[in-house]
């Protein structure tokens, strides 16, 4: 079955949202501490270590944005409660989103909008934590490749049918992603606008 994977928060949406769960915020940035899940934290790194790897510049910005990274029991709730777009059916993996913090209310609230005080997160779907096979590993990391994507890349979802880690869909052919990985992930760091997709048997 293949997981939708998220639907970035992207600045070219438009639209806010609001949830009521409080947050601490450094009164300096207006941001959170930086928080990753610790059994995340592991996949975050490679995705550094594959983008200096390939020499591909993280954007500070971006980068000093992405503040937290973590599970979520329910995501479809989630992005209901924190006014984002309902997703289709219950299969969402994850989702990268904006937040900021409503200096009226003292609530988190989502935005589609970017500015000093917005800082970006990543929710993951509570089913892709462990005790994980070696093929549910790679399929995680493929979902925290493609978040980061979106948040740190600035990137939005493949079109086409051939797979990419930015297909709006996680591959749900574990043998297939192992063989090609390494090309997936050049792919993601190096793109050739005159390179095929990769092409799925």
């Amino acid at each position: 079955m293949r997981h939708l994977a998220a639907i970035a928060a992207l600045a070219a949406l438009a639209g806010a949202g609001a949830g009521a769960c409080k947050r601490r915020v450094d009164d300096t940035t207006g941001m959170p501490p930086r928080e990753y899940d610790p059994a995340l934290q592991p996949y975050a790194d490679d995705f550094f270590a594959q983008a200096a790897l390939y020499e591909h510049p993280l954007d500070a910005q971006r980068l000093n944005r992405l503040r937290r990274v973590f599970f979520v029991d329910d995501l479809v709730q989630q992005r209901i409660d924190y006014g984002q777009p309902a997703a289709e059916g219950d299969d969402v993996a994850g989702t990268c989103t904006d937040a900021v913090i409503d200096d009226t209310a003292g609530v988190l609230q989502l935005k589609w909008t970017v500015s000093e005080r917005h800082w970006s997160e990543v929710w993951l779907a509570s089913k892709f934590k462990g005790p994980r096979t070696a093929e549910d590993d790679l399929s995680l990391r493929e979902l925290v490749f493609h978040e980061l994507g979106h948040c740190l890349l600035g990137l939005d979802h493949a079109k086409g049918p051939d797979h990419h880690i930015m297909s709006p869909a996680i591959s749900d052919d574990p043998a297939w992603l192992k063989a090609h990985w390494r090309e997936l992930v050049e792919e993601l760091f190096v793109p050739k606008p005159a390179k095929s997709a990769l092409k799925k048997p």
